[in-house]
């Protein structure tokens, strides 16, 4: 019953507005987005050298995953590959996720991606924002924040 439930909130994930299995998939913005998901394209591009465009496919797939984590209460990337996929499967060619919990505020949320070292003393959370991508989706819900990076073709 468990493997059921997580099935089912990974389906909720999936948008309507998208045909997740079109390969002619054209990025386009989504139709709302909050200021906390504008706030955190402006820190992202101001911090890289090439501008990510906002995507309502990876805006869906960010708010579902948040809402995930909420609900299981631990930050996790449980279900990347299923998110990887459905984003090959409309021309994503390459995908990175960050997920984080206790930031409270996007700005926070950025600065600890921007300095965070791993146990080698490399930035590995740095390349999530540095990375060659186009697009990103967002979403933050009850102190989880999930940012989803893609490049397209």
């Amino acid at each position: 019953m468990k493997y059921l439930i997580i099935i089912l909130l990974f389906i909720s994930c999936q948008i309507d507005e998208v045909d997740v299995y079109r390969t002619d998939y054209k990025p386009y913005p989504p139709l709302e987005m909050s200021i906390d998901d504008i706030n955190i394209g402006k820190l992202i591009n101001h911090y890289r050298t090439k501008d990510v465009k906002p995507d309502a496919l990876l805006f869906e797939l960010a708010k579902g995953h948040a809402n995930y984590v909420a609900s299981k209460e631990i930050a996790n990337h449980d279900n990347f590959p299923n998110r990887v996929y459905i984003i090959r499967q409309n021309n994503g060619v390459s995908t990175m996720e960050g997920v984080a919990y206790g930031y409270y505020d996007v700005n926070r949320f950025f600065n600890a991606y921007i300095t965070n070292i791993d146990s080698k003393n490399n930035y590995t959370h740095r390349k999530i924002i540095t990375g060659d991508f186009t697009h990103y989706g967002h979403h933050l819900i009850n102190n989880y924040d999930v940012l989803i990076l893609t490049r397209y073709e």
